[in-house]
């Protein structure tokens, strides 16, 4: 996923791992993991460990000022975009 490489390469203070980004990410992952022989499935799942290291990350800093109320509001809206993403996990799940 090219999105990923140039978030790599962003520095610190420039850093942000936009959501639609990681939930293409997992629905990636998933779907891999889904048509995956039993022994890649571990290497699936820990390779996953850095990208979830950079989405918390990037999920703190976009938190840090925030109240509680716009920190759920955040991630309300992280969860309605994993729902409208769905047709992209529909679509490399099969």
């Amino acid at each position: 996923m090219y999105e990923l490489s140039q978030i790599a390469s962003l520095s610190t203070n420039d850093f942000h791992f936009p959501a639609e980004v990681w939930i293409q990410a997992i629905y990636d992952f998933a779907s891999g993991f889904n048509k995956a022989k039993n022994p890649d499935k571990e290497r699936i799942v820990e390779s996953m460990t850095p990208l979830y290291f950079g989405r918390v990350a990037s999920f703190v800093i976009e938190c840090k000022d925030l109240k509680t109320y716009d920190t759920e509001l955040l991630i309300e809206t992280q969860a309605l975009k994993f729902e409208g993403l769905k047709p992209y996990l529909l679509e490399r799940w099969g």
